[in-house]
């Protein structure tokens, strides 16, 4: 006899985060074509659910959408607003369990293992209350899934988005996996969606009918922790402990103004050796990388780039600066400041590779950022930096004293 729930873990996100907040302060949107916008207007950041169905997408150009729905309603983004409701939508979260893992700035995981006797409610009534709670306090709607482990709780949350709640207990299991496919399996890649396919296997199901030394040949390790998952065994567990930041930035300003754009891409990669510093001493790593502008008039634009696999090396990051930079920076436009900033953070809990990944590729760049470290705890921060920056050789006399004993010019 299979018990229907040995674990209960629900996955909350929020649904279109930027946008629901800004329509928490502007109910009178709600309904109405909208896209959250950087500061300069250039590419969508966020859109409303009916314009997601209709094609419009995250990072497309605002005149490509302006030409597709001319009465679009473009919001301008306020990230302090979207942190403030994102702390008191995990607080909401955490007054209905003590066990609730901030996973990204608008998601978490909650253990509710235990909560039935306390709340009288199953766990889809617990999940509907804990929506419901959030969207009458807030005014943002939230999307839950609740299952017997993480990865099946977070994929029974994209399945009634937005604004819903998926149960899917252990006894449900046999017709809930054909209905997945393996693109749905949160960790699985595209070239591992393609060896999959190669072998026969088109659904979840399909997957878990393989032996444990078969999954094990194919996927190694990580993914025979998914194929667990997906048979219903825990192998991740919420990890409330540790609430990690939401995000790290790190921002310089500048006089004069410049328009000088390697001026401008050597202290912005300045900032980003910064947040990288910062992301190894918390133990974290990040999955996203942004860029931030601010212009003479004080206007702020920004743009991010979603990693494949979390990390905390310096050359991962810059090479998604570069992605970012290459797209979006708006050449000719005069700027007093730069940042980057680093969302979607995680526990260090190690490296786990995909199939194609090169593990001594990862070991040399773990090896360089702790050699880099040494050399800054010993000689200063400026002591060791990218060649990018080295444009920032005009420094005030306390930096240049900061480098007095030795500095190392390294290009990455």
């Amino acid at each position: 006899m299979v018990v229907p729930w040995p674990e209960a873990i629900a996955h909350c996100d929020a649904d279109s985060f930027f946008l629901s907040c800004e329509l928490a302060r502007r109910p009178e949107l709600k309904g109405k074509p909208a896209v959250v916008v950087g500061k300069l207007g250039s590419c969508v950041l966020a859109k409303s659910h009916d314009l997601k169905i209709q094609g419009i997408q995250t990072a497309m150009p605002i005149w490509e959408v302006k030409k597709r729905f001319p009465n679009v309603i473009c919001l301008q983004a306020d990230f302090a607003w979207y942190n403030h409701l994102s702390a008191k939508m995990f607080a909401i979260l955490s007054n209905w369990t003590p066990d609730v893992e901030v996973y990204s700035v608008d998601e978490a995981f909650l253990d509710l293992k235990g909560l039935r006797r306390l709340y009288k409610m199953d766990y889809g009534q617990i999940a509907y209350a804990i929506k419901e709670d959030i969207k009458r306090q807030l005014g943002l709607t939230v999307s839950v899934g609740v299952s017997v482990s993480r990865t099946l709780a977070k994929m029974a949350g994209e399945v009634n988005k937005p604004d819903g709640v998926t149960v899917i207990s252990a006894q449900e299991l046999s017709s809930w996996l054909p209905k997945f496919s393996l693109g749905d399996v949160p960790g699985f890649g595209r070239n591992t969606v393609a060896l999959l396919e190669k072998c026969g296997l088109k659904t979840c199901h399909d997957f878990v009918q393989l032996s444990e030394d078969k999954v094990r040949s194919l996927l190694h390790k990580p993914g025979l922790q998914l194929w667990k998952e997906l048979r219903g065994q825990k192998v991740f567990s919420v990890e409330p402990a540790f609430a990690p930041q939401q995000m790290i930035t790190r921002t310089s300003s500048f006089q004069p103004l410049t328009a000088d754009q390697d001026f401008l891409w050597a202290h912005t990669v300045r900032q980003l050796e910064r947040a990288v510093d910062a992301l190894r001493d918390n133990e974290q790593r990040t999955q996203e990388v942004a860029l931030y502008l601010r212009d003479r008039a004080f206007h702020h634009s920004g743009w991010s780039h979603r990693l494949p696999s979390s990390t905390n090396t310096f050359s991962d990051c810059l090479e998604a600066l570069k992605q970012i930079w290459r797209r979006h920076f708006p050449a000719g436009k005069v700027f007093r400041s730069t940042g980057v900033t680093f969302f979607r953070l995680s526990q260090d809990l190690g490296q786990q590779f995909s199939l194609f990944e090169n593990p001594g590729l990862f070991l040399r760049q773990d090896q360089l950022e702790q050699a880099k470290r040494i050399i800054k705890n010993r000689y200063g921060q400026l002591a060791i930096r990218s060649a990018s920056s080295l444009r920032l050789s005009q420094l005030g006399p306390n930096v240049k004293k900061s480098l007095r004993a030795k500095a190392f010019n390294v290009e990455w």
